[in-house]
């Protein structure tokens, strides 16, 4: 039998025992595969981000402006496409105050300056004729101090060998024809005139009634002079006008003004004149005033007032205001406008046949 086993004596320590080692539980916090480094500042990259912004900003804005640019570009172009209306420009006729001359046996009518004087040479017709038929060689001129325009009207018996002057084209009425110069040395004048073609005696032919109109002046005229003459001239040509009478209206067609009454008043009544142009002339003066003056349907009346007083006349289809030292002439025959009978004008009885 053995011997009972000691009991541990419980003042001393006991011994040492061996235990299996447990590692221990790490934490959340201290993950192995979570591993905190520290922050490091760039400081390149600080450097290049303002940098970067304003390049962005200058894109943009240059963006911007080139769409606005092509915006209003094109609504220019749009508002420059659309037709703007025209401005209405009166230009004033510079013959309104001018007189007018008008033939009714030779179909033509033309109108000059105030400053020109003009007279008249009625033309002869060949022996037996009869009321009607052609009255040749009438002869008009216009005058200003040493310049003078000769207008022949039905020219006939024109002799002489055609020459070639110089010239160039010219419209006449819308007829075709050539303006011509030439020089005069034997009485050193300047010539200029109206014909159908430069190698020419002169004279030109519309509606088988053959003219002549004609310019001249003095040779030593200073280009100023020559330039404002030769202006002036070309402006009186261009209210030449050329007729036909088979075209002419009859009187019947149009509306006539009825007369004031079927006799005169006054006890003596003169005329009719034998010119295609009756005058009148009034004046302060009733001894010097013509009380009645008798027409015919194919002349034009032209009335002059010499009186002190200002002159209106009032017709169906003309009024006018006739100052003192004026004249107007009516630029139409009475017969188209006027009924016969007895119609006053500017104080006057016109009789018209």
């Amino acid at each position: 039998m053995s011997d009972p086993a000691p009991l541990p004596d419980p003042t001393l320590p006991s011994p040492a025992t061996s235990s299996p080692v447990v590692p221990p539980t790490p934490s959340p916090s201290t993950s192995a595969t979570s591993i905190q480094l520290p922050t490091l500042t760039n400081p390149l990259k600080k450097k290049l981000f303002p940098v970067l912004v304003t390049i962005i900003i200058t894109l943009l804005l240059g963006i911007t402006s080139f769409f606005v640019y092509k915006y209003f570009a094109l609504k220019q172009q749009i508002v420059q496409a659309e037709p703007s209306p025209s401005p209405t420009t009166i230009t004033e006729d510079p013959t309104v105050d001018w007189e007018t001359y008008i033939n009714t046996i030779h179909n033509i009518s033309f109108k000059y300056p105030q400053s020109w004087i003009l007279s008249e040479k009625e033309g002869s017709q060949d022996e037996g004729s009869t009321a009607g038929d052609p009255v040749y060689n009438t002869a008009i001129e216009l005058t200003k101090q040493e310049v003078l325009i000769k207008i022949f009207l039905n020219m006939d018996g024109i002799g002489g060998q055609s020459q070639t002057y110089e010239g160039e084209k010219f419209i006449l009425d819308g007829n075709n024809l050539y303006q011509y110069h030439k020089i005069n040395d034997y009485n050193e004048t300047k010539v200029v005139g109206i014909s159908n073609t430069l190698t020419t005696l002169g004279v030109f032919k519309l509606n088988d009634i053959t003219y002549s109109i004609s310019l001249s002046y003095p040779a030593n005229y200073s280009s100023e002079q020559e330039s404002a003459l030769l202006s002036e001239f070309d402006q009186i040509l261009s209210t030449f006008k050329f007729s036909d009478v088979s075209t002419t209206p009859s009187p019947s067609t149009q509306t006539l003004q009825p007369p004031d009454s079927q006799t005169p008043i006054a006890s003596i009544c003169t005329g009719p004149a034998q010119t295609p142009t009756t005058m009148i002339i009034i004046y302060d003066n009733t001894v010097d005033q013509q009380p009645c003056v008798q027409v015919l349907p194919n002349q034009t009346l032209k009335i002059t007032n010499n009186s002190s007083n200002s002159i209106v006349i009032n017709t169906i289809q003309y009024q006018t205001t006739i100052e003192t030292g004026g004249s107007y002439t009516f630029p139409v025959p009475l017969g188209s406008f006027l009924a016969p009978g007895v119609h006053l004008l500017g104080g006057t009885e016109v009789w018209l046949q």
